[in-house]
């Protein structure tokens, strides 16, 4: 060594020489001959050309001896703990642990390799190395970022600034999304791995819509995420690990078994069949999730668990018992009632039969809607009907609400304390989530405000008749008669009562994939209306600014007068002007593409040729662009999502007819309309007894 060291070379560039050779003998004799010559100058931390130190070198060779022996040597550790992390090398990295545990070890300026900010786990968690995060965790390491670091520059994602602009902060946010999407990370650190990941989903997509430059490359986590959930499921073994994970099989009140049936409170629904992961799970739309085969098997359990009889193998048997327990529901609900605690009595909790119960309980609503359209007589269902007595006299029809529509009320009512009972059950978030909510909302809304303008205009009655009989006289109706705005607005909820039938079909393998192509393309209608809007009134105001002034009286005295005297063609005068105005100029448009549009009623005469062509183009080129482009493109919008849902049927059909099953397995709405308006007797008995224990 020491002839070699006489040699015009410096003692730090063979210092690294040697290590980077791995000769274990020549560093220990530098290192001894150090020791005894205080004249050598070698420096233990030196570097390369490359900026790499020897502990570094070492690292990189993958030479745990050498890594040893310049450790116990006391050379300065720097970055090569995350080196040793970024290449996964296991024994160095342990090594280097066990010396020095380097809890808060972070990269704090610029770096060539890592970001700065970076600690020894976040990187760890992007490179998903489980070895190296059980020894981080072991030595103290526990979070992505060190507590109370004013070097860290990491922002957590819940937390962190909603509008990631910089570079150097968007790929912070980024490394720690990275490293909380690592399926060795969240094994390792969290007891509940399983709603980790939901969560964490729902801030992936967060972060997403705030930096959707980045879109995809949160996509690309939410579904290693997800990935790792189902990878999750995948190692349950039994039965009674998928109970105890979905939390549906448990013993409560006094009951031995869990097929009996206690009271119907909150609690109780919360404590027998919770199904909160698969709910959290649908409701954050974790497809995969949601639709795999032991999800399914535990929803098929649940909804089968209290009456396996309608889970044999004969589809007609099946089918004729179910009907036949649906038309029961009265006498079920009487049952429940009465006795909840038997088999008959507690038969209408069970999901199916509680599906098929509601099911034909909005059948039988629709059917007394029917039946009252088909009955009506217009001489003695009609308020306000005008007929001649025998002095020939004005007279008004008293006749008061038939017996279906006081029987359609008490169904309207019903489905208000059932739409109630929905929403304490499952929270406003997850109620206004569904989307069929809104159409129960939508209807009932306008059924209610109808039956109000119904009193009103029955309240009305009186003052019609003693006007009619005294002035003898026939009066002319306003448009905004009470009764007229209340068949207006009957028209509309009829409409949204038959369209919630279509909910029903989630539960059918041959329909449900259907209802949910119906509903995309429902989405794609209302995008394609609002684009079709703005094309609409960019011509309307266009055509009515051509046309405006001839709609004026004024204006059509000028288009019909001809000849030297000016004469007045007053069958032109009463000619109607298309586009006389933005709102006839809308509606005018809209029925073109339907071709309900006389191009005549466009010929002006020949002092206004000009305004004629100019007319015709516009209208010319509002065709082209409305029929062979936006409508081919609606159609173009609609294939896709039929593409989308046939491409994925049979999960697509899973994963909806989920979110009906779970709102029957957990019981938010037992009793149908209108049987939900009676009161339960348990629950007047336990409100008396609270209302004498506050008055005594």
């Amino acid at each position: 060594i020491n002839r070699i060291l006489q040699r015009p070379q410096n003692i730090n560039t063979y210092y690294l020489e040697a290590v980077g050779r791995g000769n274990l003998r020549e560093v220990k004799a530098l290192f001894a001959i150090v020791r005894t010559d205080r004249r050598m100058d070698l420096k233990r931390n030196c570097v390369d050309q490359n900026e790499r130190s020897a502990l570094r070198i070492a690292v990189e060779n993958k030479d745990p001896d050498m890594c040893e022996l310049l450790i116990k040597n006391k050379v300065h550790v720097g970055d090569c703990l995350f080196h040793a992390i970024r290449i996964g090398y296991v024994p160095v990295v342990e090594l280097i642990l066990e010396n020095r545990r380097s809890v808060n070890a972070i990269i704090q300026d610029d770096n060539p390799y890592f970001s700065s900010g970076t600690t020894p786990m976040l990187l760890a968690a992007c490179m998903d190395n489980y070895e190296i995060i059980k020894l981080l965790f072991k030595s103290g390491h526990r979070e992505l970022q060190p507590a109370n670091n004013p070097l860290c520059y990491f922002n957590d994602v819940q937390q962190g600034d909603r509008f990631h602009t910089a570079f150097e902060s968007a790929t912070k946010v980024q490394l720690g999304c990275s490293g909380k999407s690592s399926p060795s990370y969240i094994t390792l650190l969290y007891t509940d791995p399983m709603q980790y990941c939901i969560e964490h989903i729902k801030d992936l997509r967060r972060q997403a819509n705030v930096e959707y430059e980045y879109a995809d490359f949160y996509k690309q986590l939410e579904l290693q995420t997800e990935d790792f959930l189902c990878s999750l499921l995948d190692q349950i073994r039994s039965s009674e690990e998928l109970a105890d994970l979905f939390e549906y099989r448990y013993k409560s009140c006094d009951q031995k078994d869990c097929t009996s049936i206690c009271l119907p409170s909150n609690n109780y629904r919360k404590a027998i069949c919770k199904m909160q992961l698969l709910d959290d799970a649908n409701s954050n739309r974790l497809v995969k999730f949601v639709t795999h085969h032991y999800s399914q098997l535990a929803l098929a359990y649940m909804r089968y668990r209290n009456t396996p009889f309608l889970n044999d193998s004969s589809y007609a048997r099946n089918s004729m018992m179910r009907c036949f327990l649906g038309i029961l529901f009265p006498v079920l609900s009487v049952l429940y009632l009465i006795s909840p605690y038997t088999k008959c009595g507690s038969l209408i909790v069970s999901p199916v039969v509680s599906f098929d119960c509601h099911m034909a309980s909005d059948v039988a609503f629709v059917f007394i809607i029917v039946s009252n359209l088909i009955t009506k007589d217009v001489d003695r269902h009609y308020l306000g009907m005008l007929f001649k007595n025998k002095q020939n006299r004005w007279c008004v029809i008293s006749s008061e609400p038939t017996t279906l529509e006081w029987i359609a009320l008490l169904w309207i009512l019903g489905k208000w304390v059932q739409e109630f009972e929905e929403l304490y059950h499952r929270g406003w978030k997850s109620y206004f989530r569904d989307h069929w909510n809104h159409t129960d909302l939508v209807a009932l809304l306008l059924m209610s405000v109808a039956i109000i303008f119904r009193g009103l205009d029955y309240n009305k009655r009186a003052t019609y008749e003693a006007l009619y009989t005294v002035n003898a006289t026939v009066p002319v109706p306003s448009p905004f008669e009470p009764r007229m705005i209340a068949d207006g607005l009957f028209a509309w909820a009829y409409v949204f009562v038959f369209l919630r039938l279509l909910s029903l079909t989630r539960a059918n393998r041959n329909l449900g994939p259907l209802q949910v192509t119906l509903s995309r393309m429902m989405g794609d209608v209302m995008r394609f209306l609002l684009i079709f809007f703005l094309v609409m009134i960019a011509f309307a105001l266009g055509l009515s600014e051509l046309y405006w002034v001839y709609g004026t009286p004024k204006g059509k005295i000028i288009l019909c007068s001809f000849g030297s005297n000016q004469t007045v063609d007053q069958t032109c005068k009463k000619s109607t002007i298309l586009f006389s105005g933005l709102w006839p100029s809308l509606k005018t448009l809209f029925w073109a593409l339907f071709g309900h549009v006389d191009l005549t009623q466009l010929s002006l005469s020949n002092q206004h040729g000009f305004t004629e062509a100019i007319g015709r183009l516009l209208l010319a080129i509002y065709h082209a662009i409305a029929i062979i482009v936006i409508l081919n493109m609606l159609i173009a919008m609609m294939s896709r999502s039929y593409q989308i849902t046939s491409e994925n049927e049979e999960r697509e059909w899973k994963f909806h007819r989920t979110e009906m099953w779970i709102r029957y397995i957990r019981k938010e709405a037992i009793r149908p309309s209108p049987m939900n308006l009676i009161p339960h007797p348990h629950m007047v008995l336990k409100k008396l007894r609270l209302f004498i224990q506050i008055i005594l």
